[in-house]
């Protein structure tokens, strides 16, 4: 479970916090930013929802091409 805790963290991290914030590792941030993703993503990565993709087991290069579309609109 912790694991994927960690992806959410690091996905709502990666989509929503500054990239200063980010790379000094504001962490409180990253954390209040994932309870929006588990929302639909789950709380450990993997998603109830059936339109919304399950982030435990992505690879670092999908979760990164993924968040900057989403971002990018």
């Amino acid at each position: 479970m912790r694991c994927g805790l960690t992806v959410v963290a690091l996905a709502g991290a990666l989509a929503t916090v500054s990239h200063t914030a980010f790379a000094a590792g504001d962490v409180k941030a990253g954390r209040a930013k994932a309870v929006q993703c588990a929302a639909c993503h789950g709380i450990d990565g993997m998603s109830k929802l059936p339109e919304a993709p399950n982030l435990a087991g992505q690879t670092e290069e999908y979760l990164v091409k993924a968040l900057n579309d989403f971002r990018s609109g």
